[in-house]
């Protein structure tokens, strides 16, 4: 069953959808978030989004696409810098660590010749504690900081264990440059933390068909190269949802995204806002907005 609800409905209007798009382009990081892991089926795992930005009505050859999600998908993550994560693996002997950390990646730039703010901002949000970031950031030439990471297994889990270490130099003109390198049981974690995706996201038409709907959805995918995509939609069937589902199309209720009414702020009696009365007020929609009874 679709997770929110998707309750049928008298058939929106299109300054209604405009309203919707309105809302996902001023919408915060939170709800955009929302929309992903809400979505049924999930079109990301909740443990698994990371940044998220909507660029809206985006221009593609002769058309456009209602939004573009960019979302950074996390891969790996630091031992204990979230809830879900121990602090290290449980390591029962040295053949189980020779194991866990028995294939080495080459070594990766991480930042090159960036300030020092920029790279304790990177360090900080990835979960390093100040100690370990004064550590990382003072090394000695030579030398390294280790430090446990998990990794995602086939089921999207962070779950699987890895050593990657750290190095950094120091320049005269206050920049700094890190590297790193992994060391893995079997497949390499692939990135530093994530890796950015584009995600369709289309807003279904009045009385549009299914067909219809899908062929959109198929060209936006198709101008993103992207497997999945996101439908917002207001009326659907269970035999829909089935469909879009198998087609790797989620489905997001309408009802779930904030819009703001219509407004007149000439026929407006909330006395607190300076354009209230006013006859040439701008503002076409306000969630403030109080008519007159």
């Amino acid at each position: 069953m679709l997770k929110t609800s998707v309750p049928m409905l008298a058939t929106p209007s299109v300054d209604w959808q405009e309203q919707v798009q309105i809302a996902l382009a001023v919408g915060n990081e939170g709800l955009l978030r929302r929309i992903l892991i809400d979505s049924w089926p999930a079109a990301i795992a909740p443990s698994h989004v990371g940044s998220v930005r909507a660029d809206v009505a985006v221009p593609v050859g002769e058309g456009r696409l209602d939004v573009v999600l960019t979302v950074e998908r996390t891969v790996c993550a630091l031992a204990g810098s979230r809830p879900d994560l121990p602090s290290e693996p449980v390591i029962h002997d040295h053949d189980h660590l020779q194991f866990l950390t028995g294939c080495v990646s080459k070594l990766y730039p991480l930042v090159q010749n960036q300030s020092l703010s920029k790279v304790v901002e990177l360090l900080s949000r990835v979960g390093f504690s100040e100690a370990a970031m004064h550590q990382i950031l003072n090394l000695p030439y030579h030398a390294w900081y280790k430090s446990w990471w998990y990794q995602a297994d086939g089921a999207g889990s962070l779950s699987i264990p890895f050593q990657r270490f750290i190095r950094s130099r120091r320049y005269g003109d206050g920049t700094l440059t890190l590297h790193y390198k992994d060391y893995y049981s079997q497949e390499p974690p692939g990135s530093f933390v994530g890796e950015t995706l584009q995600l369709p996201l289309v807003i279904r038409q009045p009385q549009e068909g299914f067909m219809a709907t899908l062929e959109r959805v198929n060209r936006a995918r198709q101008a993103l190269s992207a497997e999945k995509a996101l439908l917002v939609v207001d009326e659907v069937t269970p035999i829909e949802v089935e469909g879009f589902a198998h087609q790797n199309v989620s489905l997001y209720s309408i009802q779930s995204i904030p819009v703001s009414p219509p407004a007149d702020c000439y026929h407006c009696t909330q006395a607190t806002c300076s354009l209230q009365g006013q006859l040439q007020s701008p503002v076409q929609a306000c969630r403030g907005f109080l008519p007159e009874v």
